[in-house]
């Protein structure tokens, strides 16, 4: 068999695997904050530091302008509330003392690698207002 037709049997295999099950378990990351690839899902509550999690946050005046600025870029917003799913390292954990500040992000005094954001978003004044220390409450 050549190997044009092994590649696109397996193209399909891949297409039709993700259409019956793949909608519901697994989650496509096209975005810069992870590494690009396919994510498995699982639905268990517990949250582990640095698991990734999957979530919708509250559409609120930050993601309003956010969203007009152009940050969601061209995901399409698949969430009820107006905003693109999120893919993201859980860092903090109940307990943890959070520190935004405009040179990273800081957990329990200690700076998380890479954290700094972008120059854009120093320069917006909407975002001064989320530089501040936040302690993690349970549920």
């Amino acid at each position: 068999m050549s190997k044009l037709i092994k590649f696109y049997m397996l193209l399909i295999c891949f297409i039709i695997f993700f259409a019956v099950y793949g909608h519901y378990n697994f989650e496509i990351n096209r975005t810069e904050s992870l590494p690009l690839g396919i994510y498995h899902i699982s639905y268990d509550e517990t949250i582990r530091r640095n698991d990734i999690v999957v979530f919708c946050p509250p559409y609120n005046e930050f993601l309003e302008f956010a969203e007009k600025q152009g940050y969601f870029g061209k995901f399409k917003l698949v969430c009820d509330n107006k905003t693109p799913k999120y893919m993201k390292k859980a860092v903090g954990l109940p307990g943890d003392d959070i520190f935004i500040t405009a040179s990273g992000v800081y957990i329990n005094k200690r700076k998380i690698k890479n954290s700094e954001p972008y120059e854009k978003i120093l320069s917006d004044k909407i975002f001064q207002n989320y530089f501040k220390h936040i302690k993690l409450q349970d549920k």
